[in-house]
This record gives C-alpha cells, structure tokens and sequence, in this order.
C-alpha cells in the first residue's frame, strides 16, 4: 500500500545486464514525468523508500532501463524484480494531474444526458480539452470550472453544462 504523496507508476519486470540494472513495466504512462526525477520509490519496504536514479531509458512507450544508485550488481538488482515503483506526487504541483486522472470518465450533459467516455485528456494553451470519439468522429470539449458542474469519483461521471451548439459544431 503506497504512502500518501505516492502515485503508483508500474512494477519492475526483470533485471537487465550485470551492473543493477532493472527493467521498468509502465502501467500509468499518464503520469510517467517529462524530467527524470531524483528518485522511484519501491516496495522493498513499507512504506516505498526512495531508490535514487542514476540512469534511465526508454525502450518503449510501456518501458524503460532503470539503474539505481547503490544497485551495482546482478545480484543486488534481483531483490528489485516484482516490486512495485512509485511516484512521488503532489497534485498541487501539477494541475494536469487534476484532469488527465479523468481519461475513462463518462461526460453527462446536463441538458442532453449521456454524452460519451473521454479518451484523453488533451493540453491545449490555456486550458484542457477531453477528447472523445463520438460517431467515429474526434470531438473536443473544454474541461474547466464554467462547464463542469460535478465530479463524481465513484461513478466515474463528470456533469457538465455544455454550450448550446457545441456538439453541432462537430456534426453531430
């Protein structure tokens, strides 16, 4: 059970070379940072302790090489395999984090009812937009604080109050 402030990123999958380092399993790309953080926390104990990064790269979307600082051989990088790796968070440093754990949420209209799922959450200049895929068509929709009316977290629901004419202007 990670601690507060930490936001699960993935787990580790396997070890990768000789020197320590492990391969990364991203389950939440959604929050995967732009900038290499100081560090990981990882499951070894509870709560996560910080495994401080030397190296990391990509290999996929979905994976990266992780080598950690005091993780220097095959051997020591083996207790790692499995672990779960989080993040530390803190939503008022990032306000895209407010939206993009939105992506799934269903859009009800509160004129129109049921609208559609949000596929992503888009940044834009100056604002988000929730992407949906409506009729096979793309449509955009301004997520902030003038169009939405409710959040609901356990439905997975946001209630908005659209602008007359918006869904139109995609055709639909």
């Amino acid at each position: 059970m990670p601690a507060d402030g930490l936001l699960q990123l993935g787990y580790i999958l396997k070890t990768h070379g000789l020197t320590g380092a492990v391969k990364l399993k991203v389950t939440e790309p959604a929050i995967f940072p732009a900038e290499t953080p100081r560090a990981f926390f990882v499951d070894i104990e509870d709560p996560p302790i910080p495994c401080f990064i030397e190296s990391i790269r990509e290999t996929r979307p979905d994976e990266c090489i992780v080598k950690f600082e005091d993780f220097n051989s095959l051997e020591a990088a083996k207790k790692l395999q499995g672990r779960s790796v989080f993040l530390e968070h803190d939503p008022a440093d990032d306000p895209s984090f407010v939206f993009q754990r939105l992506t799934g949420y269903r859009i009800i209209d509160t004129r129109l009812g049921p609208v559609g799922t949000i596929e992503a959450v888009i940044e834009m200049p100056g604002q988000y937009m929730a992407q949906l895929f409506l009729q096979g068509q793309e449509v955009l929709i301004p997520l902030n604080d003038d169009l939405v009316v409710e959040v609901n977290d356990a439905e997975q629901q946001i209630q908005m109050a659209l602008p007359e004419g918006l869904l139109e202007v995609f055709g639909l």
